[in-house]
Order: C-alpha cells, then sequence, then structure tokens
C-alpha cells in the first residue's frame, strides 16, 4: 500500500481589539510620529502663507497708458470699461508716475459719469479709475451723486459709496449726502449756524451742477426745504438772495419760498435800521445837550426853533419842553442873569425867617377852598416842582422866600 502523509495547518490566532487598539495608542505617542506631524503641518501651512500672498500689481509702462487712452475713445462701452477696469487695477503713485496728462483721462472719466445713457457698471468702473488717479473735487462728487437718481433703488448704495470714498468724506460732502442722493432721512431741525453752512454747500453744489438735471431739481426741493427750517437773521439775507435769484433763473418754484422768508427778514431790517439810526440820533443830540451850556457853537442849534425842529426830527423839541432836566439845561447859560435881580450874593440864609405861615388853596372848577390849616412856607413848599402859585400881599416875604430857595437848594 502506497504511504500517504498527511499536515496539518494550524490557524494563525487574531488579534484581539483590545491589543490592536494599545498597538495604535502606542504608535500615536511615539515621539517620532509626533515629530513627523508637526513637520508636515509647518511645511503646509508655511505653503498656504505663500500661496495666500497677493502677486504684486503691473507696473504701468508708458505705451500701455497710451493704448489705455486711446481705448477710453473707442464706440463700444465695454471697451471702455476694461481700460477703465485696467487703470483702476495699476497702483496710484506707479500710474501718477507715468501719466503725462491726467487731466486728460479725469475729463473722460467725468463726462462718462454725466452721460447716463451709459451703462452702469461703465460708470462706475470712470469713478473707479478717476479716484485711483488723485482725490476727487467737490464737483466731482456731486457728478458721482447725481448717478444715484436714474440707476434704480439697487444702484443707490453704490453711489453713495463711492461718493464717500473717492470724496474722502469731507464736511462738505458729509452736509452734501445728509440732503441728496436718495438719503433715508434728511434733517427735521437746524441751527442757524447749521442752516447757513448748508445753504453754502448747496451753493458751491448749484454751480456744479448745470448739466445735472436730476441733482439740480432736488437740489431746488432741499433750499426750499432749509429756508423754512432756520431762524435767518437779516445779516443772512445777501445768501438767501443768491439762492433765490439762482432759483429764478433756472425757473424753479421753490423761489417763491425763499422770497417769502427774504420778504419777512427785509421788513425786519428796515425796522432795526430805522432803531438804529435813532438810537444814534438821540445819542447824538444827548452829547450836544451835555455840551449845550458851555458851548456857543452848539447852543444856536436849540435857539434856532427851525433847526431844533428839522435836526430834531420833531421828537427832541418835545423832549425838551416835556422833561424837567432837560428844561433846566436850557436855562443854564441865562442862569446868571435870571438870578441877577435876586442880589444872591449879598443874601444871608442866616437872617431869613423861616416861619412864614401859608395855607394851601386847591382850585376846584371855579371853587377855590381850603385844604388844611396854617404851616410854615418852608415845610409846605421844600422845594419848586410843578406849577405853583404864591398869594400874598406885598412885604410878607414872598421874594424873599423865593432867595431862599434858590440860595439853599
Amino acid at each position: 500500500m502506497e504511504k500517504t502523509n498527511r499536515f496539518s495547518v494550524a490557524p494563525t490566532p487574531l488579534l484581539h481589539p483590545q491589543t490592536m487598539s494599545n498597538h495604535v495608542r502606542k504608535i500615536f505617542k511615539s515621539p517620532i510620529f509626533l515629530f513627523l506631524l508637526t513637520f508636515l503641518l509647518i511645511v503646509f501651512f508655511s505653503l498656504s502663507w505663500v500661496n495666500a500672498e497677493e502677486a504684486p500689481k503691473p507696473k504701468p509702462q508708458p505705451w500701455q497708458i497710451d493704448g489705455i487712452i486711446a481705448a477710453l475713445d473707442d464706440g463700444k462701452p465695454e471697451v471702455k470699461k476694461l481700460a477703465l477696469d485696467k487703470l483702476a487695477k495699476y497702483e496710484s503713485q506707479d500710474l501718477k508716475a507715468v501719466l503725462k496728462k491726467p487731466e486728460d483721462i479725469a475729463r473722460k472719466a467725468v463726462n462718462l459719469l454725466k452721460d447716463k445713457s451709459v451703462d452702469s457698471d461703465v460708470r462706475s468702473s470712470a469713478a473707479q479709475a478717476l479716484g485711483n488717479i488723485r482725490k476727487l473735487e467737490f464737483n466731482e462728487v456731486v457728478i458721482i451723486l447725481n448717478n444715484a437718481y436714474y440707476d434704480g433703488q439697487s444702484q443707490i448704495p453704490q453711489w453713495r459709496f463711492l461718493s464717500y470714498f473717492f470724496g474722502s468724506g469731507t464736511d462738505d460732502e458729509k452736509i452734501l449726502l445728509k440732503w441728496f442722493g436718495e438719503p433715508k432721512k434728511t434733517p427735521d431741525k437746524l441751527l442757524h449756524s447749521e442752516g447757513v453752512k448748508t445753504l453754502q454747500v448747496f451753493g458751491e453744489a448749484w454751480k456744479d451742477s448745470q448739466d445735472l438735471s436730476e441733482f439740480r431739481q432736488d437740489l431746488a426741493r432741499q433750499i426750499a426745504k432749509v429756508t423754512k427750517k432756520v431762524n435767518w437773521t437779516w445779516q443772512d439775507l445777501k445768501l438767501l438772495q443768491s439762492h433765490y435769484d439762482n432759483l429764478k433763473t433756472a425757473k424753479f418754484n421753490e423761489d417763491d419760498t425763499v422770497q417769502s422768508v427774504i420778504n419777512d427778514l427785509e421788513w425786519w431790517r428796515w425796522f432795526l435800521v430805522v432803531r438804529n439810526i435813532m438810537l444814534v440820533h438821540l445819542a447824538i443830540w444827548l452829547t450836544l445837550i451835555l455840551a449845550y451850556p458851555k458851548s456857543p457853537q452848539v447852543q444856536p442849534m436849540f435857539w434856532n426853533p427851525w433847526l431844533r425842529r428839522i435836526l430834531g426830527f420833531g421828537y427832541i423839541g418835545i423832549f425838551l419842553s416835556g422833561v424837567p432836566y432837560l428844561r433846566r439845561r436850557l436855562f443854564e447859560p441865562f442862569k446868571p442873569f435870571l438870578l441877577a435881580d435876586a442880589g444872591l450874593e449879598n443874601f444871608n440864609p442866616q437872617a431869613y425867617f423861616p416861619e412864614t405861615e401859608v395855607i394851601e388853596t386847591r382850585n376846584f372848577a371855579s371853587l377855590q377852598q381850603d385844604t388844611g390849616e396854617m404851616r410854615p412856607i418852608t415845610e409846605v413848599i421844600p422845594s419848586i416842582t410843578g406849577q405853583i402859585v404864591l398869594e400874598g400881599d406885598s412885604g410878607l416875604g414872598k421874594s424873599m422866600f423865593l432867595r431862599h430857595l434858590v440860595k439853599t437848594k
């Protein structure tokens, strides 16, 4: 019989899952593995940083700029947009270094911004190319903002931002954007100083909006609004008059609103003018009255009734006769002559007898009635005020009493 050898193969023992997990943990905790992982991460992030760096902008060559300027005159708007976008990609300082006549590009960009038949994308590119050449002037910001009136609501935020961005947000431009370019809300109240500044900015905008019909129509409306929101003074008449003239020349109905404000101020101005003239006139005459007693040159003005009436505007004569102080002032030059007969230099107050008694009598219609008992004359008439009639027989001391009053008062 043939002998057959048989072999049996023993099964390979499988690793237990727990054992495999332990092996994996050992690998991850191995210093070699950690070093390799850290190295790979450093390389990865370094490459990402290199890839993230922005490539430097190309520097323009003179011949390229000449080609771009020529492309701005192309009949297709798309070609103009490509030329403008190319200008915007250059660094501003590099662009200025090669531009022979930057005003040529600026002029063409401005003309595109004014032309509402040009696609809004082309006009937007024109604004950006213009802003890359230089900071925009106020009149150019007005031109950019004018685009907000005919590009639809979705484009308004873009044009308002470009106005801020390329105008660098000056105070005048901030005022402009408070009122124009479809703002969310215009100011409800304005202080006088704010109103003056606002109308001054509007005046500049009027000069720059001659060809911008939509902007100018809104400007006329806002001028009328501002004039009604401020308490103006007559010093503002020149500013208001300039806006009225602009509106009337351009045949805007809003000129009526400005005219009404001017009329009110004109009345007030004339009132103030007359008041000031009268105050100055009165001050002059008061000065003359102070100088009158000792000035021979001034005295004839008061003595001549025609001069007093004409130069005194009629009221000076009334004051001179109605005010006691002024009446006494008029008699001061004549005082020595009026007192000459009194002989006051020889009058001795100590020799006067003050016990003379009088009784006060008042007239009631045609009836005379005593009002009291006999009292000392110096008590009843301590001074002369108003009109007093002193009656008595001769030799009772009436003249002596008057001399006493003049000497002692």
